[in-house]
């Protein structure tokens, strides 16, 4: 490997995933160049406010862009005054080409102008030109890219195609990427429009759940599919996160949200909670910590598709002594919390993995994942699996003791110890070790 190229379309997510294999590949080959490429105008459109992954990669001369580094020509002044106007999204379904709020108030008089603008910049970036320069041999590419081209900017099509079009006609490696530790099901092969169903030879495809089968997957080509696991879940990797303890005035409570869905924004989809069923959580929570008599502060950690402007004031009702919303992703908060409260999310294992405790929330949205036996033992299998206020109250108490019982020389296992376990008994540790292998592997 000379020259690998991660690509991104949505949000952080494939980051979480690839950034520990990247970090691995930079200690053993110091010389690999690692170029990561955001597929947008601006790289704030995925990033937004963190600052994690770019002190990351800078430390580890890991090179980013994005679609106005690859700009040339005339254009070129006026892309970098637009990327002014570009700096952040509210939410990963966003269009690329909708502005933010202050020029929405001009009453749209700017804001179709600057739209045609950046659409006509997009339309006139020369991919292969910009991709030739970075010369990848191995690409890295986001699975999810296929299946939701829909929700990312208007010019994402054709972006796709070009992109396609270098990858074919100059061959290098390619290793599509799975974007969490697991999907909503394990028997559905997505197929990229860049080979169809079947992959050539040059192409491999990863899965991270132990319960996607290969045969049933890709049946003509099972040994394209590649079983990794999760590199987020390593244990090698999150020995970098030590967890600070707090002063045990105030808990540190790290929330990790979901997509919820308002009467503004209805919708089906079964995996987005309903607004009255968000607030009940929240003040359940909110219940359950006045009754146990715990100060708390919250961190909330919003799904990609939460409107991160409007977030934390959902929690308003709640007694909390202070509401920040994180902009960053889990590996940065694992040192700042003393737990973490969740609803479904399969980010939630990496604190588990890490040896935080973790209070995994049921709802409706959860109701959908059980039906799945494998997720359904996964995640009702941890000890803190919340149905009622009780369940909540019983776990906060016992925390609260174990923290009492920690003094001087004395530290009992926690009573959670056993959930790390369990997560490894779904994801073996060491799939940062099997990234690396596959990648030289096909060399």
């Amino acid at each position: 490997m000379k020259s690998i190229l991660l690509i991104l379309f949505k949000n952080t997510s494939v980051l979480d995933f690839s950034v520990p294999v990247l970090l691995k590949i930079r200690q053993h080959n110091p010389s690999v160049k690692i170029t990561v490429l955001y597929c947008h105008l601006g790289r704030r459109r995925i990033l937004r406010k963190g600052v994690f992954y770019d002190r990351v990669f800078r430390e580890n001369d890991i090179t980013q862009c994005d679609l106005l580094d690859l700009a040339t020509g005339p254009w070129k002044p006026v892309a970098k005054f637009l990327r002014l106007f570009i700096q952040n999204s509210k939410w990963d379904t966003k269009s690329q080409t909708a502005m933010p709020s202050v020029i929405r108030r001009l009453h749209g008089k700017l804001a179709r102008p600057l739209r045609w603008l950046e659409g006509r910049i997009i339309g006139s970036i020369d991919i292969a030109l910009g991709l030739g320069r970075i010369k990848p041999d191995t690409v890295l590419y986001d699975l999810r890219n296929f299946a939701f081209d829909h929700r990312v900017h208007a010019g994402a099509s054709g972006i796709r195609e070009s992109i396609d079009a270098f990858i074919l006609r100059t061959r290098p490696r390619v290793f599509f990427l799975p974007h969490a530790p697991h999907g909503s099901t394990t028997d559905v092969f997505v197929a990229p429009p860049i080979t169809g169903s079947h992959l050539p030879e040059n192409f491999e495809y990863w899965t991270t759940s132990q319960g996607e089968d290969p045969e049933t997957l890709l049946p003509q080509q099972p040994e394209k599919i590649q079983y990794i696991g999760y590199p987020g879940l390593d244990s090698e990797w999150l020995s970098r996160f030590k967890n600070r303890p707090g002063d045990g005035k105030c808990l540190r409570i790290l929330f990790i949200t979901r997509k919820v869905a308002t009467q503004e924004a209805p919708t089906k989809d079964p995996y987005v909670l309903e607004e009255k069923e968000f607030e009940r959580l929240i003040g359940m929570l909110s219940n359950a910590l006045s009754e146990c008599d715990i100060r708390a502060e919250l961190i909330i950690k919003p799904h990609p598709s939460n409107d991160f402007s409007k977030i934390g004031k959902r929690f308003l009702q709640g007694k909390f002594e202070r509401i920040t919303v994180s902009f960053e992703p889990i590996y940065h908060e694992l040192d700042r919390c003393d737990l973490v409260c969740s609803v479904y999310s399969t980010i939630l294992l990496v604190p588990v993995a890490a040896g935080l405790p973790v209070f995994l929330f049921h709802s409706t949205v959860q109701d959908v994942v059980n039906r799945h036996e494998l997720f359904k033992s996964l995640y009702t299998g941890l000890r803190y699996y919340i149905r009622t206020e009780e369940d909540l109250m019983r776990a906060l108490m016992e925390h609260k003791a174990y923290q009492a019982a920690r003094s001087g020389d004395n530290d009992p296992s926690p009573p959670w110890a056993g959930d790390i376990a369990h997560v490894r008994s779904h994801y073996p540790d060491g799939a940062t070790t099997t990234c690396v292998s596959r990648l030289q592997g096909l060399e």
